[in-house]
């Protein structure tokens, strides 16, 4: 079972069967008669929404759990998409045409208005995100763990994490620290593309932060990797 942001889900620019998952799903069907790859995974989530998705659905028995998080998602905010609030990521069909109209065109720029003219909130600093989303996802592992199930890390960087040269991403070295303290294996894109030529690297993203199915094969490959080691299902090969 997958769990992430819009890397994982692949958006609308991404073929279903070349989305992470699966990806996968295809190199296991190479060493397994029957497998299936789970994919829970929404434009703009964060860990937040991850555990949300955990305390409401459950884990379907899966035999492991792999989250998908990014260097932006370290202090992403919970995402209200998808529950009714963004009216950009609906999340049930119109009764008019006009009121998606309505909703899409007007209600933004009404928005726009009256938070412009409203006083500004405190602050939020980025330590506090970053605090607060680790909270977060320590109750997923505890979730996870509950159930006996392994659980993975499937840490994908962004652009600016690699190019014009590769860089530490902020707050990632906090994050690996809290994951060798919890014994979760990561699979990291950033440290792998790290030590790729330029122009692959320039090849894996079409845009700051989404890969490219070169990419998506490559993460694949990765994962795979990376499952086959910790579970020694196979002696395993591929790109890198």
């Amino acid at each position: 079972m997958t769990l992430g942001e819009s890397v994982l889900n692949g958006n609308n620019t991404t073929d279903q069967k070349e989305t992470i998952p699966e990806l996968f799903e295809a190199r296991l069907l190479g060493i397994k008669k029957q497998v299936e790859v789970l994919n829970a995974s929404a434009g703009s989530w964060g860990i937040g929404n991850q555990l949300g998705y955990i305390r409401k659905f459950g884990t379907f028995e899966t035999d492991a759990v792999i989250l998908q998080i990014g260097t932006h998602d370290l202090l992403q905010p919970t995402s209200s998409a998808g529950v009714g609030n963004n009216p950009l990521m609906p999340n049930r069909k119109p009764l008019l045409a006009i009121q998606e109209v309505f909703q899409i065109h007007v209600m933004p720029l009404l928005s726009s208005v009256f938070v412009s003219n409203s006083p500004a909130g405190v602050p939020v600093s980025e330590s506090q995100k970053f605090m607060e989303n680790m909270q977060r996802f320590e109750q997923i592992v505890a979730l996870v763990r509950a159930k006996n199930i392994p659980l993975f890390v499937l840490y994908t960087c962004d652009r600016a994490d690699l190019l014009p040269v590769p860089n530490q991403p902020k707050f990632k070295s906090e994050f690996v620290d809290r994951l060798k303290a919890l014994k979760i294996p990561v699979i990291d894109t950033h440290a792998a593309w790290s030590k790729l030529p330029k122009t692959r690297v320039e090849s894996y993203f079409r845009d700051g932060v989404h890969p490219t199915v070169p990419a998506y094969e490559s993460i694949a490959d990765l994962v795979f990797q990376q499952l086959c080691i910790q579970k020694k299902l196979v002696a395993c090969g591929g790109k890198k």
